[in-house]
């Protein structure tokens, strides 16, 4: 039987940049204590369920809620705290990497220079597998298992790079990396979406605009976008709910002007896109401003 925590330490590998160090997957029950972390080399930290809080770089920093399906980057030194609050539920499911050089790669590209780390939402739940499987490669294979290993962390550095910012520190693993050069209808129905986002979308009368099927159309952009093109939608709404939300708009007005029915619709759209409700969006926004003061 699989164990609740597992992993292993490869010796340095200096053949290749990055190179992974360190996979680790860990169920643990936490009493109420705080943990203070800094290592040497770039960590990617992966929470499945949603326990602790967190704070990155500065003692003055609010501390901040680690959602589930969440995972942080840290670059090497970079001082954060973890903080297991007494719960219902004090059990930890966790896993994370440790490496070295992933400047190599352009990981460095991806960290707020103010925040000092970058936080991914996972809403389809990518970066956990991979993490664990990495992990377990390492407790079954130990040093022989480096390279195998490696090839699926690549796969995770992937997901990372590819990633879409959203906010601040914070970034949006996609369902598949984009497509290099995507093909004249992507690129069409991106500015169809893009022109009607506040508007009601059909996919038939998108996909007659387009002079294609339904079906082609439904096909060919998730093939070649890695999502539907409702999916698009709804992100290009959610974005535009940020930006008003921010100006001080209420809710209400926000739905009626973006294409939403109501502000609940609205709201439960955000918190399933966002992993946060509005409300949780803004009270983020404001702790982290002051937090930077």
């Amino acid at each position: 039987m699989e164990p609740g925590s597992f992993g292993f330490t490869w010796k340095h590998n200096t053949e290749v940049k990055p190179a992974l160090v360190t996979a680790w997957r860990a169920v643990r029950r936490m009493g109420v204590s705080c943990f203070k972390w800094k290592y040497p080399v770039w960590v990617v930290d992966y929470a499945f369920n949603e326990v602790e809080l967190v704070r990155v770089g500065s003692r003055a920093r609010p501390w901040r809620r680690r959602q589930a399906r969440a995972a942080h980057l840290y670059p090497p030194d970079t001082v954060f705290w973890e903080d297991y609050p007494a719960r219902a539920d004090p059990v930890s499911h966790c896993a994370y990497v440790l490496f070295l050089e992933g400047e190599a790669c352009g990981l460095a590209n991806l960290v707020h220079p103010r925040a000092g780390y970058a936080r991914f939402t996972d809403p389809d739940g990518l970066l956990g597998p991979m993490l664990e499987d990495i992990a377990r490669i390492g407790h079954k294979n130990g040093e022989l298992g480096f390279w195998k290993a490696q090839a699926r962390f690549c796969s995770l550095l992937d997901l990372l790079l590819h990633s879409e910012p959203v906010e601040n520190e914070t970034r949006r693993i996609r369902n598949s990396p984009p497509a290099e050069d995507s093909s004249d209808l992507v690129r069409a129905a991106n500015a169809y979406l893009e022109e009607n986002a506040a508007k009601r979308v059909e996919l038939s009368a998108m996909a007659r605009h387009l002079r294609v099927s339904v079906s082609t159309l439904s096909h060919r952009y998730r093939r070649e976008a890695g999502e539907s093109p409702m999916n698009r939608l709804l992100r290009l709404r959610v974005n535009l709910a940020k930006a008003l939300i921010v100006k001080g708009q209420s809710l209400k007005s926000v739905a009626e002007s973006i294409g939403f029915s109501d502000a609940f619709h609205l709201s439960k759209t955000f918190k399933r896109m966002e992993g946060l409700s509005p409300k949780a969006y803004l009270q983020s926004l404001r702790r982290a401003d002051r937090g930077r003061d």
